[in-house]
């Protein structure tokens, strides 16, 4: 186990940068998250675009779009704000703060979501989720009332220590299968 969160990090994200067979897991990943999101019956869910050696989520925002889903992505600030943003379409991204593409932000469209499906450098079977460190996520997670959904490799699944404002997750999808979190 890691006593540090930094050593983690380092050696989640160098695992996941060496995944081998990526096209083949990525869509095995794309099609479980798919059919969970839709056995759920979520009409609206917000998602991430990939950075990095990030599970791709391209393919599974498509089909929810064309399955009448309302979309969300996440707009981040320079100062590692997260403002949930419809997405509209590939046309209407911009590049933001952290190699990001994202939506703009229109404040008079209020946010309504049933679930989250959150990025991270590794998670454990817990549900705990370790994140690049800016702390973005957690502090959006923490008025969040939906489901989060954290969405990686199987090889992102590891130990790692926590600390009591990392927010946990609901859900794992791997592309080895969908997990449901116990917690108390």
């Amino acid at each position: 186990m890691f006593t540090e969160k930094t050593s983690a990090r380092k050696h989640y994200l160098r695992l996941r940068a060496d995944i081998s067979d990526r096209e083949q897991k990525e869509k095995a990943l794309s099609q479980l998250l798919l059919s969970y999101l839709m056995q759920r019956e979520f009409s609206s869910v917000m998602l991430y675009l990939a950075i990095g050696s990030e599970a791709e989520t391209k393919d599974v925002i498509d089909c929810l779009v064309n399955r009448g889903v309302s979309v969300w992505l996440p707009h981040t600030t320079k100062e590692g704000r997260i403002i949930p943003a419809p997405f509209v379409g590939w046309n209407d991204l911009t590049d933001g703060p952290f190699r990001t593409r994202q939506p703009s932000v229109d404040e008079k469209i209020p946010f309504h979501c049933d679930a989250v499906v959150v990025p991270g450098v590794s998670f454990d079977l817990c549900g705990n989720r370790l994140g690049y460190g800016k702390g973005c996520y957690d502090a959006f997670l923490a008025g969040f009332s939906g489901e989060k959904i954290g969405f990686c490799f199987s090889q992102q699944i590891g130990i790692f220590p926590t600390q009591t404002h990392d927010k946990t997750m609901d859900v794992l999808v791997t592309e080895n299968g969908v997990v449901c979190v116990k917690r108390g």
